[in-house]
Protein backbone atom coordinates (compact mmCIF):
# COMPACT_ATOMS: atom_id res chain seq x y z
CA UNK A 1 0.00 0.00 0.00
CA UNK A 2 3.15 2.04 0.62
CA UNK A 3 4.61 1.63 -2.73
CA UNK A 4 1.13 2.81 -4.17
CA UNK A 5 1.17 6.00 -1.97
CA UNK A 6 4.38 6.60 -3.19
CA UNK A 7 3.82 5.97 -7.09
CA UNK A 8 0.64 8.28 -7.02
CA UNK A 9 2.62 11.15 -5.36
CA UNK A 10 5.23 10.57 -8.09
CA UNK A 11 2.20 10.80 -10.58
CA UNK A 12 0.91 13.74 -9.16
CA UNK A 13 3.77 15.75 -9.18
CA UNK A 14 4.80 15.06 -12.67
CA UNK A 15 1.86 16.18 -14.07
CA UNK A 16 1.00 19.31 -11.98
CA UNK A 17 1.04 21.91 -14.50
CA UNK A 18 1.26 25.96 -13.65
CA UNK A 19 -0.78 28.96 -14.08
CA UNK A 20 -0.36 31.36 -17.23
CA UNK A 21 1.33 34.11 -16.66
CA UNK A 22 -0.10 36.65 -15.48
CA UNK A 23 -1.72 39.74 -17.81
CA UNK A 24 -1.65 42.94 -18.23
CA UNK A 25 -4.65 45.40 -18.67
CA UNK A 26 -3.67 48.61 -20.35
CA UNK A 27 -6.87 51.47 -20.10
CA UNK A 28 -6.19 54.67 -22.02
CA UNK A 29 -8.63 57.30 -21.04
CA UNK A 30 -8.79 60.92 -22.44
CA UNK A 31 -9.04 62.37 -25.87
CA UNK A 32 -8.49 58.43 -27.39
CA UNK A 33 -9.88 55.78 -25.51
CA UNK A 34 -8.98 52.05 -26.16
CA UNK A 35 -8.25 48.81 -23.95
CA UNK A 36 -6.12 46.08 -24.41
CA UNK A 37 -4.49 43.18 -22.63
CA UNK A 38 -0.28 41.47 -23.09
CA UNK A 39 0.28 38.86 -21.42
CA UNK A 40 3.44 39.46 -19.10
CA UNK A 41 5.53 36.99 -20.48
CA UNK A 42 5.13 37.00 -24.14
CA UNK A 43 8.05 38.16 -26.00
CA UNK A 44 8.06 41.37 -28.40
CA UNK A 45 7.69 41.25 -32.06
CA UNK A 46 10.07 43.35 -33.68
CA UNK A 47 12.60 45.23 -30.67
CA UNK A 48 15.73 47.81 -31.70
CA UNK A 49 17.76 49.92 -28.93
CA UNK A 50 14.52 52.16 -28.05
CA UNK A 51 11.77 50.35 -28.79
CA UNK A 52 9.68 47.13 -29.09
CA UNK A 53 6.76 46.28 -30.60
CA UNK A 54 3.23 43.83 -30.31
CA UNK A 55 1.93 42.96 -33.33
CA UNK A 56 -1.78 41.71 -33.57
CA UNK A 57 -3.02 43.31 -30.52
CA UNK A 58 -6.98 42.98 -30.17
CA UNK A 59 -9.04 45.15 -28.03
CA UNK A 60 -11.43 47.69 -27.36
CA UNK A 61 -11.52 51.39 -28.83
CA UNK A 62 -14.48 53.49 -27.45
CA UNK A 63 -16.24 50.33 -25.97
CA UNK A 64 -16.13 48.19 -28.80
CA UNK A 65 -14.14 45.44 -29.89
CA UNK A 66 -11.30 46.08 -32.47
CA UNK A 67 -8.42 45.23 -34.01
CA UNK A 68 -5.90 47.29 -32.46
CA UNK A 69 -2.67 46.33 -34.65
CA UNK A 70 0.42 47.24 -33.59
CA UNK A 71 1.72 48.34 -30.03
CA UNK A 72 5.03 49.90 -29.95
CA UNK A 73 6.34 51.28 -26.84
CA UNK A 74 9.55 53.27 -26.39
CA UNK A 75 11.97 54.86 -24.65
CA UNK A 76 12.01 59.07 -25.36
CA UNK A 77 15.05 60.85 -26.19
CA UNK A 78 15.83 64.76 -27.02
CA UNK A 79 19.23 64.31 -28.54
CA UNK A 80 21.55 62.36 -25.75
CA UNK A 81 18.94 63.35 -22.87
CA UNK A 82 16.24 60.71 -21.46
CA UNK A 83 13.52 62.44 -21.34
CA UNK A 84 10.89 59.44 -21.18
CA UNK A 85 8.77 57.24 -23.02
CA UNK A 86 5.63 56.74 -24.31
CA UNK A 87 4.02 53.89 -26.86
CA UNK A 88 1.43 54.05 -29.83
CA UNK A 89 -1.17 52.30 -31.98
CA UNK A 90 -0.43 51.51 -35.45
CA UNK A 91 -3.10 50.01 -37.41
CA UNK A 92 -0.93 48.92 -40.91
CA UNK A 93 2.46 50.41 -41.87
CA UNK A 94 2.35 54.51 -41.83
CA UNK A 95 -1.45 54.88 -39.97
CA UNK A 96 -0.98 55.69 -36.58
CA UNK A 97 -4.45 55.46 -34.96
CA UNK A 98 -2.70 56.82 -31.20
CA UNK A 99 0.75 58.21 -30.36
CA UNK A 100 1.61 59.75 -27.10
CA UNK A 101 4.73 60.17 -24.30
CA UNK A 102 5.36 60.66 -20.77
CA UNK A 103 6.88 58.63 -18.36
CA UNK A 104 8.48 55.00 -18.85
CA UNK A 105 5.85 52.35 -19.28
CA UNK A 106 8.63 49.65 -18.36
CA UNK A 107 12.08 48.64 -17.26
CA UNK A 108 14.67 46.11 -18.67
CA UNK A 109 16.14 45.62 -22.15
CA UNK A 110 14.01 46.07 -24.90
CA UNK A 111 13.56 42.70 -25.46
CA UNK A 112 12.49 41.36 -22.66
CA UNK A 113 10.52 44.42 -21.04
CA UNK A 114 8.54 44.34 -17.51
CA UNK A 115 5.59 46.60 -17.70
CA UNK A 116 5.49 49.26 -14.57
CA UNK A 117 1.58 49.34 -12.90
CA UNK A 118 0.45 52.67 -11.74
CA UNK A 119 -1.70 54.95 -13.36
CA UNK A 120 0.65 57.51 -16.28
CA UNK A 121 0.08 60.95 -17.58
CA UNK A 122 0.13 60.73 -21.38
CA UNK A 123 0.92 63.77 -23.44
CA UNK A 124 0.35 64.38 -26.96
CA UNK A 125 4.17 64.30 -28.82
CA UNK A 126 6.08 67.35 -28.71
CA UNK A 127 3.40 69.04 -26.47
CA UNK A 128 4.31 71.37 -23.37
CA UNK A 129 4.49 68.88 -20.45
CA UNK A 130 3.95 71.06 -17.97
CA UNK A 131 0.13 71.63 -19.50
CA UNK A 132 -2.41 69.06 -18.30
CA UNK A 133 -2.23 65.71 -19.65
CA UNK A 134 -4.02 64.70 -22.48
CA UNK A 135 -4.23 60.66 -21.68
CA UNK A 136 -4.51 59.15 -18.72
CA UNK A 137 -3.10 54.84 -18.96
CA UNK A 138 -3.52 52.87 -16.25
CA UNK A 139 -1.28 49.41 -16.26
CA UNK A 140 -2.44 46.65 -13.83
CA UNK A 141 -2.01 42.92 -13.54
CA UNK A 142 -4.77 40.57 -13.75
CA UNK A 143 -4.43 37.93 -11.60
CA UNK A 144 -3.75 34.44 -13.59
CA UNK A 145 -6.74 31.72 -13.61
CA UNK A 146 -5.38 27.91 -12.53
CA UNK A 147 -4.99 26.02 -16.46
CA UNK A 148 -6.94 22.84 -16.31
CA UNK A 149 -4.07 20.37 -15.75
CA UNK A 150 -3.87 22.08 -12.29
CA UNK A 151 -7.59 21.80 -11.14
CA UNK A 152 -7.07 17.75 -12.37
CA UNK A 153 -4.29 17.63 -9.61
CA UNK A 154 -6.09 19.30 -7.12
CA UNK A 155 -9.30 17.10 -7.24
CA UNK A 156 -7.24 13.89 -8.21
CA UNK A 157 -4.74 14.90 -4.99
CA UNK A 158 -8.28 15.58 -2.50
CA UNK A 159 -9.77 12.23 -3.76
CA UNK A 160 -6.93 10.14 -2.99
CA UNK A 161 -6.75 11.54 0.88
CA UNK A 162 -10.23 10.78 0.68
CA UNK A 163 -9.25 7.42 0.22
CA UNK A 164 -6.58 7.18 2.80
CA UNK A 165 -8.45 8.37 5.27
CA UNK A 166 -12.32 6.27 4.71
CA UNK A 167 -9.72 3.13 4.42
CA UNK A 168 -7.74 3.68 7.51
CA UNK A 169 -9.37 1.22 10.48
CA UNK A 170 -11.19 3.27 12.89
CA UNK A 171 -9.72 3.09 15.96
CA UNK A 172 -11.19 1.61 19.18
CA UNK A 173 -10.89 2.66 22.40
CA UNK A 174 -8.54 0.15 24.77
CA UNK A 175 -10.13 -2.41 27.82
CA UNK A 176 -8.81 -2.23 30.80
Amino acid sequence: MKIIRIIAAAALAGMSVGANAAPFLFDLTGGYEARFQLDSDSLPDVVDDNRFEVNDVDGTMAGRPARLGTIAFFVDFVGADFIGGGFNITNGPGNPLFEAEGPMLFTGATNQPTFLTGTFDLFEIGADRTAPAAYSLTISAISAIPEPGVWLTMIVGLSMVAVVIRRRPASRPAIA
